[in-house]
């Protein structure tokens, strides 16, 4: 014989497990565009700025030919700006943050490669305080993976 005062109360516990992941999601969600956001917005502004050093560290990795290096020196900042500034305002999120994934995993793959045939990289990503590559790249852009995935992930049950 079923209890039905156990069932319920089963379902109750359910039910208040899926509203404190909804609740979680609803806080997390916008702080986590506005984290990665700024993060590119930073990230783009500053490559502006050093624009010099950011094409240097680009021809350092050796993957683009010497006569893109300017030109992608030139449009990349202002893509991470853009994409920024649509996440943190939460334009199109699925697609901004699909985008912003995308540009990390290229970036950190094109940096595993470079390192991994001993190439001494500059990191590229905050020019002016230039850092060489190290376990701390990959786990920042592993966290802002991470970060786009979930967000992605959380916009798409939406």
């Amino acid at each position: 014989m079923v209890n039905w005062t156990e069932e319920r109360s089963a379902r109750s516990r359910i039910a208040e497990r899926h509203l404190w992941k909804r609740q979680l999601a609803n806080h997390l969600i916008p702080l986590l565009c506005v984290t990665v956001g700024i993060a590119f917005v930073a990230s783009g502004s500053l490559k502006v700025i050093y624009w010099s050093q950011f094409s240097d560290a680009l021809m350092s990795y050796g993957f683009l030919p010497p006569l893109i290096i300017n030109s992608a020196g030139l449009a990349l900042p202002w893509i991470e700006i853009t994409l920024g500034l649509m996440m943190m305002v939460r334009w199109r999120v699925s697609v901004i943050a699909g985008a912003l994934a995308t540009l990390l995993l290229t970036f950190t793959g094109v940096t595993a490669i470079a390192v991994l045939q001993g190439r001494s990289v500059e990191c590229g990503c905050f020019p002016g305080a230039m850092e060489p590559v190290g376990w701390g790249y990959f786990f920042r852009n592993g966290l802002l993976i991470l970060s786009c995935f979930y967000i992605l992930a959380s916009a798409r049950k939406q």
